[in-house]
């Protein structure tokens, strides 16, 4: 066996090391004395310490306990195989112990969004990414966990109720489920031009042309209405659309958008677009079932547009600031009157509503048009007569009237059991307590009072109650 010299570093046989006093050689495996650091000089006798004896070659002292073995070429590349090879067995069970113990576990509690970040790359539970996208203080975070959502159903309830539109965006940037988008697309509300992208996303989304004539009528929004109404503006598809379609509601829409684009043709073009979005979304409201029940169906629409203005004076600065007058110095602001009348099937009867530019008293110098609000809920104001009580009641409860029409509509309803549905079951807060208001059933009012899920409506009924109480008392 070859040692290393410390000095020279040559390699030195154990069998040849020197005797430091007579320069012997000593055979450190015959002549070490049992059980002691020593080794006899076979030519002088002397004991000498392993720590004593020399190398040949140097004189050098050499520590045998301490020494290195010097190995070949051969023997170095094979303990260095073995050293690889143990320590890649070792990496792979380190690995595999990981992977069975999931690894560590993600902090989503972290007070570091970057943290949080980082854990929620690493989640595929779809309940923790869903309650990370609601509830995270970081957006980037919950637009992280929002990319990784598979729920069609959470996604679309991001989309249309989330107050970020960032987060909204990316919701239905992520949605690919035909009906949802279909949802995200009517109701999802207005918030400007980042509202109206989400719509605008949704539909450009959809290729079902079922769910684009649907959206065309239903959208909320008229942006979304006029979207899908483009989409399928072709009339081979449609003919394709009504051949293929099993839900009458779908053959009934189908039939009723020539209509409707008929119908539009004597708009100005310039106000074609605008406006056609208001028509459909006039049409739907006639076209709910408990208003069919009433009225029937939608056979004709017309549309009659004419231009109107209003002149204000002017200072002599050129600004116009006043209220309209007749004079030689104006300045002349555009507007316009639209008038929308329908035929339904029952009786012939004609569903119509005028829309005129209201006019403000003071405008820029530099405004030149002020166009109409159309609601296409007014079509009411001339449809209430002609609607029986029990669809007034109907319409109320299902919420599709609303806002200055609500009174209108219940001040046709006069029957107290009709009144109590209408308190009971409307799904608009404000209809249920418009209809509070006007019951006189104590017996109804207790019940609400009591059933009802909204603390305002219990606490208006329980008023409402004791005013009753106190003009019976004697």
């Amino acid at each position: 066996m070859l040692i290393i010299c410390p000095l020279c570093h040559e390699g030195v046989d154990l069998k040849k090391l020197q005797c430091q006093k007579c320069k012997g050689i000593i055979d450190v495996d015959k002549n070490m004395v049992p059980d002691r650091p020593v080794a006899i000089c076979p030519a002088c006798g002397a004991q000498q310490k392993f720590s004593r004896l020399q190398c040949p070659s140097c004189r050098a002292p050499i520590e045998v306990g301490l020494a290195l073995p010097q190995r070949t070429p051969a023997e170095r590349r094979r303990w260095l195989n073995i050293t690889i090879i143990g320590l890649a067995a070792v990496a792979v069970i380190v690995l595999a112990v990981l992977g069975l113990s999931g690894g560590p576990k993600p902090n989503l509690k972290s007070k570091d969004p970057d943290e949080r970040l980082r854990a929620v790359l690493k989640i595929t539970d779809q309940t923790e990414l869903k309650n990370i996208a609601f509830e995270d203080q970081a957006n980037w975070v919950r637009l992280a966990a929002i990319r990784k959502l598979t729920d069609k159903d959470v996604l679309a309830m991001i989309a249309i109720k989330d107050e970020d539109v960032g987060i909204g965006a990316a919701a239905v940037e992520t949605l690919s489920d035909q009906a949802s988008l279909a949802k995200v697309a009517i109701e999802a509300k207005d918030g400007g031009k980042p509202g109206a992208y989400i719509r605008g996303t949704a539909v450009a989304r959809l290729t079902d042309r079922a769910l684009l004539a649907r959206v065309a009528f239903e959208g909320k929004e008229s942006d979304a209405r006029l979207a899908a109404y483009h989409k399928i503006d072709d009339a081979k598809a449609l003919a394709d659309l009504y051949a293929t379609a099993e839900d009458p509601a779908t053959r009934m829409r189908v039939l009723i958008l020539p209509k409707v684009r008929s119908a539009c043709q004597t708009i100005p073009e310039k106000h074609r677009d605008r406006l056609c979005a208001e028509v459909l979304g006039v049409v739907n409201w006639l076209m709910d079932p408990i208003v069919r029940s009433d009225l029937g169906d939608v056979e004709a629409i017309l549309t009659q547009w004419e231009p109107t203005s209003a002149s204000y004076s002017t200072d002599w600065q050129g600004r116009a600031p006043s209220v309209p007058i007749n004079g030689l110095n104006e300045h002349t602001v555009g507007g316009e009157v639209f008038t929308v009348s329908v035929t339904m099937s029952k009786r012939h009867q004609i569903v119509s509503h005028c829309w005129t530019t209201e006019f403000p008293d003071r405008v820029h110098e530099s405004q030149a048009w002020e166009q109409a609000t159309i609601c296409p809920e007014d079509v009411l104001d001339d449809s209430l007569g002609l609607l029986s009580k029990s669809t007034v009641q109907g319409l109320l409860v299902k919420a599709a009237v609303k806002g200055k029409h609500c009174r209108d509509a219940l001040a046709k309803i006069a029957d107290q059991a009709l009144l109590a549905e209408v308190a009971l079951y409307a799904e608009d807060l404000a209809i249920r307590c418009a209809a509070v208001e006007k019951l006189t059933d104590r017996n109804a009012l207790a019940l609400i009072a009591a059933q009802d899920s909204a603390q305002s409506v219990r606490n208006l009924a329980s008023q409402r109650s004791g005013k009753l109480q106190n003009r019976s008392a004697p």
